[in-house]
């Protein structure tokens, strides 16, 4: 049996009216054919659904039956109708999001901040992970979004570019001889390093540059945080390798400064991603679109 919604919500418009006249009024549509809509149904169901009278129909009991099914799933129906266009509106829903740590504070904060601005009734879940571990986290369906440092390429993963980011080594001032003249590869590689764990996107990139020009890199010291990339060399324990971006206004601030590595890192990204075959939600492309206004304005 394949009976048309259309006919229960005659059936129940009917059944609420008391007469077909009056639910052809609140239908928008004839009286007769209205009536060809419960005679069909009833056709349909092999039951009769209405007693017609001079005063208009009521109900039989297989009819205040049925009335209570569809009664219930056109409430049902309703409030999945006004689920979906909370949802549109992003007056509710969630959105769960992968970025790492560095991610998060220098680029992703202001972001999420907007957004939550904006749309406060939608929930943010935000889990801290490195770019290989949040990719992991996508591919299983456990985040809608992810944030990474490109390049990177995963089967069934789109990538957009949001913020254009540059790998450089920092030095403090126990290292002025190098300060103000180009430095090669080779050269850069002899000096004690601070480096992020080789696990890490950007550590990989640098060290693929690096091969590139001949050179292996042996740091001394690999951490897993960002920020004390630079609180290592403060100290004056090495040359650390940052991204610029995250890192001015520490620069700024401290006795570190800027090596003229030639030639120098390639400029890579910082990007957003998400699953090809999943349909993005309205508050996930929301966010996407504020995270690549942001990097265009930086």
């Amino acid at each position: 049996m394949d009976v048309s919604l259309d006919l229960y919500r005659v059936f129940i418009t009917v059944a609420e009216a008391g007469s077909i006249s009056d639910a052809a009024r609140l239908l928008f549509i004839s009286q007769p054919a209205v009536s060809q809509s419960v005679r069909r149904l009833e056709q349909e169901l092999g039951v009769r659904l209405f007693e017609r009278g001079t005063k208009g129909v009521s109900l039989t009991r297989e009819g205040e039956l049925l009335r209570g099914y569809v009664s219930s799933a056109m409430g049902m129906l309703d409030a999945g109708e006004s689920r979906m266009r909370m949802l549109s509106k992003l007056d509710a829903g969630e959105l769960r999001i992968g970025a790492s740590d560095t991610v998060s504070k220098w680029f992703l904060v202001p972001i999420i901040q907007r957004f939550h601005d904006m749309y406060p009734n939608v929930s943010l879940s935000i889990t801290n992970r490195t770019s290989a571990e949040t990719l992991q986290l996508l591919q299983s369906g456990s985040i809608d979004i992810g944030y990474v440092n490109l390049p990177a390429d995963v089967e069934g993963i789109v990538f957009e570019e949001c913020l254009p980011v540059h790998d450089v080594f920092v030095a403090p001032q126990s290292f002025d001889h190098l300060r103000d003249r180009p430095v090669t590869p080779a050269e850069l590689a002899k000096q004690p390093l601070i480096m992020l764990e080789d696990k890490a996107n950007s550590r990989r990139w640098v060290n693929r540059h690096f091969r590139k020009n001949g050179v292996l890199l042996d740091p001394g010291v690999e951490l897993g945080a960002h920020d004390l990339l630079l609180d290592f060399a403060g100290i004056g324990l090495g040359i650390a390798c940052v991204i610029r971006e995250f890192s001015e206004s520490a620069l700024e601030h401290s006795n570190l400064f800027e090596l003229d590595l030639q030639p120098p890192v390639p400029q890579r990204s910082i990007g957003v991603c998400y699953n090809s075959g999943i349909a993005l939600s309205p508050a996930a492309e929301k966010l996407i679109e504020l995270s690549k206004a942001a990097g265009d304005d930086q």
